[in-house]
Protein backbone atom coordinates (compact mmCIF):
# COMPACT_ATOMS: atom_id res chain seq x y z
CA UNK A 1 0.00 0.00 0.00
CA UNK A 2 1.38 3.35 -1.12
CA UNK A 3 -0.40 6.36 0.20
CA UNK A 4 -4.06 7.21 0.42
CA UNK A 5 -4.82 10.73 -1.43
CA UNK A 6 -8.47 12.40 -1.63
CA UNK A 7 -10.04 9.17 -1.84
CA UNK A 8 -8.37 6.92 -4.20
CA UNK A 9 -5.83 4.30 -3.01
CA UNK A 10 -2.47 4.46 -4.51
CA UNK A 11 -1.11 1.07 -4.92
CA UNK A 12 2.38 0.57 -5.97
CA UNK A 13 2.99 -1.92 -9.52
CA UNK A 14 -0.25 -1.00 -11.36
CA UNK A 15 0.41 1.11 -13.90
CA UNK A 16 0.03 3.93 -11.94
CA UNK A 17 -3.42 3.24 -11.97
CA UNK A 18 -5.20 4.09 -9.10
CA UNK A 19 -8.31 1.94 -7.47
CA UNK A 20 -11.16 4.24 -5.68
CA UNK A 21 -11.92 4.26 -2.42
CA UNK A 22 -15.17 5.91 -0.45
CA UNK A 23 -14.25 9.21 1.28
CA UNK A 24 -15.52 8.03 4.67
CA UNK A 25 -12.84 5.28 4.66
CA UNK A 26 -10.19 8.32 3.85
CA UNK A 27 -12.11 10.48 6.21
CA UNK A 28 -12.18 8.15 9.26
CA UNK A 29 -9.29 6.10 8.60
CA UNK A 30 -8.56 6.50 12.80
CA UNK A 31 -11.80 5.04 13.27
CA UNK A 32 -11.80 1.80 10.98
CA UNK A 33 -9.86 -0.99 12.86
CA UNK A 34 -6.43 -1.88 12.06
CA UNK A 35 -7.80 -5.52 10.98
CA UNK A 36 -10.26 -3.70 8.47
CA UNK A 37 -7.29 -2.09 7.31
CA UNK A 38 -5.56 -4.35 6.66
CA UNK A 39 -8.05 -6.49 5.02
CA UNK A 40 -8.48 -3.54 2.56
CA UNK A 41 -4.58 -3.75 1.74
CA UNK A 42 -4.70 -7.44 1.84
CA UNK A 43 -7.37 -7.35 -1.13
CA UNK A 44 -5.43 -4.23 -3.08
CA UNK A 45 -2.17 -6.33 -2.63
CA UNK A 46 -3.48 -8.99 -4.32
CA UNK A 47 -5.31 -6.83 -7.14
CA UNK A 48 -1.99 -5.20 -7.93
CA UNK A 49 -0.43 -8.63 -8.35
CA UNK A 50 -2.97 -10.25 -10.62
CA UNK A 51 -3.83 -7.55 -12.52
CA UNK A 52 -3.33 -7.99 -16.06
CA UNK A 53 -2.57 -4.47 -18.04
CA UNK A 54 -4.51 -3.54 -21.02
CA UNK A 55 -2.66 -1.32 -22.53
CA UNK A 56 -0.62 -2.38 -25.46
CA UNK A 57 2.62 -0.94 -24.47
CA UNK A 58 2.35 -1.80 -20.46
CA UNK A 59 1.88 -5.76 -21.68
CA UNK A 60 4.97 -5.68 -23.30
CA UNK A 61 6.68 -5.62 -19.07
CA UNK A 62 3.29 -7.90 -18.19
CA UNK A 63 4.57 -10.52 -20.95
CA UNK A 64 8.26 -10.52 -19.81
CA UNK A 65 7.71 -10.72 -16.51
CA UNK A 66 5.43 -13.80 -17.34
CA UNK A 67 7.87 -15.61 -19.42
CA UNK A 68 11.18 -14.56 -18.73
CA UNK A 69 12.40 -17.76 -17.78
CA UNK A 70 11.53 -18.62 -21.17
CA UNK A 71 12.91 -16.36 -23.15
CA UNK A 72 15.91 -16.21 -24.19
CA UNK A 73 18.27 -12.78 -24.63
CA UNK A 74 17.40 -12.02 -28.36
CA UNK A 75 13.97 -12.43 -27.79
CA UNK A 76 13.93 -10.03 -24.74
CA UNK A 77 15.51 -7.55 -26.92
CA UNK A 78 13.40 -7.97 -29.63
CA UNK A 79 10.25 -7.17 -27.71
CA UNK A 80 11.65 -4.34 -26.33
CA UNK A 81 12.45 -2.63 -29.73
CA UNK A 82 9.00 -2.68 -30.39
CA UNK A 83 7.79 -1.66 -27.60
CA UNK A 84 10.02 1.29 -28.00
CA UNK A 85 8.69 1.66 -31.09
CA UNK A 86 5.17 1.94 -30.25
CA UNK A 87 6.24 4.37 -27.14
CA UNK A 88 7.32 6.19 -30.21
CA UNK A 89 4.46 6.12 -32.11
CA UNK A 90 2.11 6.77 -29.51
CA UNK A 91 4.02 10.21 -28.56
CA UNK A 92 3.66 10.92 -32.04
CA UNK A 93 0.32 10.03 -32.57
CA UNK A 94 -1.05 11.52 -28.95
CA UNK A 95 -2.69 8.40 -28.93
CA UNK A 96 -2.28 5.21 -26.16
CA UNK A 97 -3.51 1.75 -27.87
CA UNK A 98 -5.09 -0.99 -25.99
CA UNK A 99 -4.63 -4.55 -26.08
CA UNK A 100 -8.51 -4.36 -27.24
CA UNK A 101 -7.44 -1.81 -30.16
CA UNK A 102 -5.45 -4.51 -32.63
CA UNK A 103 -7.23 -4.48 -35.43
CA UNK A 104 -6.65 -4.04 -39.19
CA UNK A 105 -6.98 -0.17 -38.88
CA UNK A 106 -4.23 -0.47 -35.90
CA UNK A 107 -2.03 -2.25 -38.79
CA UNK A 108 -2.38 0.20 -41.54
CA UNK A 109 -1.65 2.79 -38.39
CA UNK A 110 1.50 0.99 -37.43
CA UNK A 111 2.42 0.08 -41.01
CA UNK A 112 2.25 4.09 -42.20
CA UNK A 113 4.21 5.52 -39.23
CA UNK A 114 6.71 2.57 -39.81
CA UNK A 115 7.26 3.72 -43.36
CA UNK A 116 7.04 7.43 -42.97
CA UNK A 117 10.06 6.36 -40.31
CA UNK A 118 11.87 4.72 -42.81
CA UNK A 119 11.35 0.46 -41.54
CA UNK A 120 11.42 -1.98 -43.93
CA UNK A 121 8.20 -4.00 -45.06
CA UNK A 122 9.97 -6.41 -43.30
CA UNK A 123 11.04 -5.03 -40.10
CA UNK A 124 7.33 -4.23 -39.72
CA UNK A 125 5.78 -7.29 -40.62
CA UNK A 126 8.12 -9.04 -38.05
CA UNK A 127 7.00 -6.62 -35.21
CA UNK A 128 3.29 -7.19 -35.93
CA UNK A 129 4.58 -10.84 -35.79
CA UNK A 130 5.22 -9.65 -32.15
CA UNK A 131 2.04 -8.05 -31.48
CA UNK A 132 -0.03 -10.76 -32.68
CA UNK A 133 2.43 -12.98 -30.37
CA UNK A 134 1.20 -10.69 -26.80
CA UNK A 135 -2.07 -10.91 -28.58
CA UNK A 136 -2.42 -14.65 -28.12
CA UNK A 137 -1.45 -14.37 -25.07
CA UNK A 138 -3.32 -11.63 -23.31
CA UNK A 139 -6.41 -13.63 -24.73
CA UNK A 140 -5.15 -16.47 -22.91
CA UNK A 141 -5.13 -14.39 -19.56
CA UNK A 142 -8.43 -13.42 -20.45
CA UNK A 143 -8.24 -9.68 -21.65
CA UNK A 144 -10.80 -8.84 -24.43
CA UNK A 145 -8.95 -8.92 -27.75
CA UNK A 146 -10.29 -7.44 -30.90
CA UNK A 147 -10.94 -10.64 -33.17
CA UNK A 148 -9.87 -8.62 -36.27
CA UNK A 149 -5.99 -9.24 -34.80
CA UNK A 150 -6.10 -12.87 -36.25
CA UNK A 151 -6.82 -11.26 -39.80
CA UNK A 152 -3.30 -9.80 -39.52
CA UNK A 153 -1.33 -11.30 -41.77
CA UNK A 154 2.66 -11.37 -41.55
CA UNK A 155 4.31 -13.09 -44.35
CA UNK A 156 7.46 -11.68 -45.56
CA UNK A 157 8.13 -10.49 -48.62
CA UNK A 158 11.04 -11.61 -50.73
CA UNK A 159 13.90 -8.70 -50.08
CA UNK A 160 16.17 -7.60 -53.02
CA UNK A 161 19.64 -9.17 -53.00
CA UNK A 162 21.98 -7.04 -54.53
CA UNK A 163 25.54 -7.69 -54.90
CA UNK A 164 28.81 -7.73 -56.63
CA UNK A 165 30.24 -10.57 -59.24
CA UNK A 166 33.53 -10.62 -59.30
CA UNK A 167 34.81 -8.88 -62.73
CA UNK A 168 32.66 -5.86 -61.02
CA UNK A 169 34.58 -6.38 -57.58
CA UNK A 170 38.17 -6.70 -59.89
CA UNK A 171 37.37 -3.51 -61.67
CA UNK A 172 36.79 -1.61 -58.13
CA UNK A 173 40.21 -3.17 -56.80
CA UNK A 174 41.95 -1.77 -59.93
CA UNK A 175 40.48 1.43 -60.13
CA UNK A 176 42.68 4.42 -59.13
CA UNK A 177 41.24 6.66 -56.57
CA UNK A 178 42.55 9.90 -55.42
CA UNK A 179 40.79 10.66 -52.83
CA UNK A 180 41.91 8.81 -49.81
CA UNK A 181 38.21 8.33 -48.32
CA UNK A 182 37.76 6.89 -51.29
CA UNK A 183 40.58 4.04 -50.91
CA UNK A 184 39.71 3.05 -47.44
CA UNK A 185 36.05 2.72 -48.60
CA UNK A 186 37.42 0.43 -51.20
CA UNK A 187 38.89 -1.93 -48.82
CA UNK A 188 35.49 -2.49 -47.04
Amino acid sequence: LSFIRKGQLIIDGVDDHAFPISNYFEKNITKVGVSTFSHFETVFQNTAKNHVPTELVSYFDYYLKEREDELNQRNVTKIKVVQNKLIRMQQDKKKVYLMKDIDLAFKKEFEAWNLKNDYSPNTILSNLKEIKILCNHARKKGLTINSEFEEIKTAHKKAISIYLNFDELEKIENIELKIQEQDIARDW
